[in-house]
């Protein structure tokens, strides 16, 4: 009774940092033991801090027929019981699982925070609460480690990141159990987990045992370890060194990447994807031969290092470019402007400010056009370093009577006018 009481008061504790007391908060409940757990912890905060409050999201993944709906109705009947708010999703997540080609772990992962997230913003919620407890944390250490998983990804899930809240990672699966069955609480038992089907069931039945008979203490040396990862990796970020950054793409000098040790040039690359989109991946494979191109590159020319469906990286001259790649018409068609006429475009506000028409065509670099000195386009390009295979985005503006007022890009949200143009056209950044 101790034991479980000292528990209680210690969660309960916990709950007061890590939710504000006007805090809402949405659970991701299964109806198994860790969520039921965690779902009864949030109500007795509930009654002791006024103002917090929170909902309950069940995803019945219809993979286990009527023992699926069952945990639906379990969980419903639940919320209900305890006058909570109950949002409900029923999805098929193996035929989801087929047309992606992934995992059915990945896929409902994918779902439910999918459904989690859209909710949470619906009901203006604070935050999304799961039920990851301290066995979950090295389970998923274990398979992140032998997946090759980089420092952040091995330093483990913290007790809240932004939105998300895991008010559970210090507590052990025993000590759960130990208290539902103390106080006589009731919870369904996915039957999927009790089968070696799952990568992580098959760490847990067959590898733990065998590494928790070998090192008694392996969860608190594992928790030691990624406490060493995380410091490392909070120093690695405070060494990185900031970038440019334009709407589209950020760039970094190739001459300090050059200086810098593996480690910290693999993260400066991870980190500058991630600022661009948080969706953006590279494999080991991409990052190591990416790394080993900056170490050999020279000051000259251009050399495409990576380009996929999402992004690409470039070598360009005594730069690095990691740029989003843009799937979007409204670049490549030409535009008009009329006299006085204003647009938004990208993130640009540009205003005519001519008594002519001014038509934005595609360039020909070819062509030629004078700023101080008359050249051809590609060649002013080169000058500016812009990047070569990013040019047939650049805009070329000109007047009615086909007076050249200058050049655009609106990936890099650059533009260059002539002598003709500089009272002719206003950019402004929005």
């Amino acid at each position: 009774m101790e034991k479980n009481k000292l528990l209680e008061e210690a969660l309960l504790n916990s709950f007061k940092t890590l939710y504000p007391s006007h805090e809402k908060t949405l659970l991701a409940l299964s109806g198994g033991p860790d969520s039921v757990f965690l779902f009864h912890l949030l109500l007795k905060y509930k009654k002791i801090t006024p103002l917090f409050d929170f909902s309950v999201f069940h995803l019945n993944h219809s993979l286990r027929g009527k023992e699926s709906d069952y945990e639906a109705d379990f969980v419903k009947n639940l919320c209900r019981k305890n006058g909570i708010r109950f949002f409900y999703k029923k999805i098929p997540v193996d035929k989801i699982s087929a047309q992606k080609k992934i995992s059915l772990e990945e896929a409902g992962r994918i779902v439910r925070y999918s459904y989690l997230n859209s909710i949470r913003k619906k009901n203006q919620i604070n935050s999304i609460s799961t039920a990851h407890h301290l066995d979950d944390q090295i389970e998923t250490f274990l398979m992140r480690l032998f997946q090759g998983a980089g420092l952040k990804a091995l330093s483990g899930m913290k007790n809240r990141e932004n939105y998300l809240c895991r008010p559970l990672l210090s507590i052990k699966k025993e000590s759960i159990l130990e208290y539902l069955q103390f106080h006589t609480i009731d919870f369904k038992t996915d039957s999927s987990n009790l089968k070696p089907d799952f990568l992580r069931n098959k760490l847990r039945f067959f590898l733990i045992p065998q590494i928790k008979q070998l090192f008694p203490e392996y969860r608190n040396k594992i928790m030691q370890f990624q406490k060493i990862l995380l410091e490392t990796h909070l120093w690695i970020n405070q060494s990185l060194f900031s970038w440019k950054k334009l709407k589209y793409q950020i760039y970094f000098s190739l001459k300090k990447l050059k200086n810098m040790p593996e480690i910290l040039i693999k993260e400066q690359l991870l980190k500058g994807l991630k600022n661009l989109s948080k969706s953006f991946y590279l494999s080991t494979a991409h990052i190591e031969k990416i790394v080993n191109s900056i170490q050999t590159a020279s000051f000259q020319g251009h050399k495409m290092l990576l380009n996929n469906r999402m992004f690409s990286i470039l070598l360009c001259y005594d730069k690095i470019f990691i740029i989003k790649n843009i799937y979007d018409e409204q670049i490549f068609n030409p535009l008009s402007l009329k006299p006085a006429q204003k647009i938004l475009f990208k993130n640009k506000k540009i205003e005519n400010l001519s008594s002519d028409s001014l038509y934005f065509t595609q360039t020909n670099p070819g062509e030629k056009i004078t700023f101080s000195k008359t050249k051809k386009i590609s060649d002013f390009l080169t000058e500016k370093k812009h990047p070569f295979h990013f040019r047939k985005f650049v805009y070329h503006i000109k007047s009615e009577k086909n007076f050249s007022i200058g050049l655009f890009d609106p990936v890099g949200g650059r533009f260059w006018l002539t002598p003709t143009g500089i009272d002719k056209i206003k950019f402004e950044k929005v």
